[in-house]
Parts: structure tokens; sequence; C-alpha cells
């Protein structure tokens, strides 16, 4: 048998095309398919794929997926990316850095060449930003990256090139989407990774700044990690009622006056009632005036704060905070376009 002599160790398609010409392909076995998208992540349709064009042969596969990634991007970017991973690093105990990595699915956030994939854009993050403090997402995304995915493939382009060239292996639309700092050069910076699917990477990032001359002191570690945990489960909009933007105040305003125009009360009683909903509105929205939700006493942040400073005897302060939860406000930004 004229195949079996060509290629004993595995069975063939003879596929004929025009004239004399004619291609043989490795039938691709089950196991192998399965072995690539572990290794890649790619759907299972683009490993069979590669593994044909490649005669079963797992390395050249990948490299293939690879070639492709940047045409592969330009098709998947329309794509909606709305899982992925958010990554938090601290640049010592006053700074922290995080950065979201976006993914279609969270079948590739689990997949450990996509960890590694965030965890080497967050570090360059760090990096990018210790030497610009003004650095943006596309200072990022413009940013030089030196990547090895572990699978013995080594990657060296823009931060952005090499996020093309893993969508070809990965075979989903990728996005470097937004990054941010906190500083706290008074204090301490702490951070809260929730559904955390690797170290300091998950579903929703959080870094509290927290003011105090005793920020060695245990309990204002401990102050930060609550606030931490709060904000993942409040998601408040900013710190104090004066942070509010305007534009978002005076709707609220506009909806309420509406509302309480329809009661059919006197003017001076609505006024009331808008102020007093205004003032409810504060509280939900704001993170210093929301009641811990894990406070067993259902005291205020602000006054989790100052009772934490009354317990060490020094004054302790919430002073900021970053809260990235994955695909956040994509939903609004498709809508508008």
């Amino acid at each position: 048998n004229m195949l079996s002599t060509i290629r004993p160790q595995i069975s063939h398609k003879l596929l004929l095309g025009s004239g004399m010409h004619c291609r043989f392909f490795a039938a691709v076995t089950g196991a192998a398919v399965k072995e690539l998208r572990v290794k890649t992540g790619a759907p299972m349709l683009d490993c069979k794929k590669a593994l044909t064009e490649n005669d079963g042969n797992i390395e050249e596969a990948i490299t293939w997926l690879r070639q492709r990634g940047v045409a592969v991007a330009g098709k998947k970017a329309g794509r909606s990316a709305k899982q992925g991973l958010v990554a938090i690093q601290l640049d010592g105990p006053s700074k922290g850095l995080i950065v979201e990595v976006n993914s279609e699915t969270d079948f590739v956030a689990k997949n450990e060449r996509f960890q590694r994939l965030t965890k080497a854009i967050s570090d360059n993050w760090l990096q990018l930003s210790a030497n610009n403090t003004n650095a943006t997402v596309e200072d990022l995304k413009a940013s030089s990256l030196n990547f090895d995915d572990g699978e013995g493939n080594q990657f060296s382009a823009s931060t952005e090139e090499v996020v093309k060239q893993m969508v070809g292996i990965i075979g989903e639309n990728l996005q470097v989407r937004r990054c941010d700092s906190l500083e706290e050069p008074n204090g301490i910076i702490t951070s809260y990774i929730h559904n955390q699917y690797c170290p300091d990477m998950g579903a929703i990032g959080v870094m509290v700044g927290i003011k105090t001359s005793a920020a060695n002191n245990p309990a204002v570690k401990a102050l930060g990690d609550t606030v931490a945990m709060h904000i993942a489960a409040a998601a408040p909009i900013c710190l104090s009622g004066d942070d509010i933007p305007q534009d978002v105040l005076e709707k609220e305003k506009a909806i309420f006056a509406e509302q309480a125009a329809q009661s059919g009360k006197p003017a001076n009683v609505v006024e009331k009632m808008v102020t007093g909903r205004v003032s409810k509105f504060i509280k939900e929205v704001a993170l210093v005036e929301q009641v811990c939700m894990l406070d067993e006493e259902g005291r205020t942040i602000k006054k989790l704060a100052q009772d934490t400073g009354k317990d060490i005897g020094e004054p302790v302060e919430v002073s900021g905070f970053k809260l990235f939860k994955l695909g956040e406000g994509q939903e609004e930004a498709a809508a508008s376009e």
C-alpha cells in the first residue's frame, strides 16, 4: 500500500485536485484536538483545522495559529469581549496598579496561557506607571512586551501586537481594555480580588487607600481589607458626596422632582421630599456615606475608619479607591455607538 509506505504511522485521506495535483492530509484524532485546545484555549474547530493543515503536528499547529493571529484579530475585533481578568499588583505599601484584559468567554479566562498574558501585561503596566505617572491605556498598548506563553513560544512586539498574535492562538477577541493606579503616600493601599481565578486575578478588582501615620498597625490593614470587600459588593461610584459628578446629581434631582410633583403636595413639601431623596441617593452611592455591609454594628465607612483611629490612637481616613468589574460599562458603550 503506497499510503502506508509513505506515512505508516498515521492514516490519510487523498484529496484529488485538477490535473495531476493531489494533497495528503493526516486524519486528526480527537485526543490531538483536545491536547491542542488545552495548550492554546483555541476553539475546537480552529484546533482541528490547525492540526489538519500541519499533519497532526502539535507544535507546528501552535505556530500556525500564532501566524494567523493578526488576520484573525481583525475579523474578531467586532465581537463582544466582556469576560477575561482583572489583575492587581501592589508596588510597595503605598501604590497599587490595576488592569483589565478582556476575552469573549470565562473558559479562556481560566486558561493558563491567557493568565500568563494578563500577568505579563500587568507587569508591563507596573513598569510603565513607575516611569510615567500620567501613562494611559494607549501608552500601555504601545509599550514593548516580551512574552513567553509557557508553551515554548516567545513574543516580542508592542503589547497590542502581542495580544493580536495571541488572538490567533486562543481563538477569541482579546482586548486590553483599561488600567489605572492608586497612591496613598501617607498611608497604605490594600486590595481585594473577587471570584479569583488565580493569584491576584479575577472578575472584580478593588484597591483602597487608607491615610494614617499608623500604616503598619494591623488594624489599619484589617480596615482596608474590610472596605475593599464592601466596595466589591456595594459598587460605590465615588468617595464622598462632594465627588458625585454634577451631571449625575442633576439627573437624579430631576427624576426625584418629577416623582415628588406627581404626589400633588404643596411646593414646600415637594422641595423637602426632593432634598430627602437626594440625601438618600448620596448615602447609596458615595463610599464613605455607605453603611458597611460587613459591619455588625451598621456603621458607615466613615464611622468605621474614625473608630479604628480611636482604637489605635491615630487618625484614620479612607482616602480613595479604584473598582474594576469585568465588562462594566460595555453595554452602555455599545448602545451609544
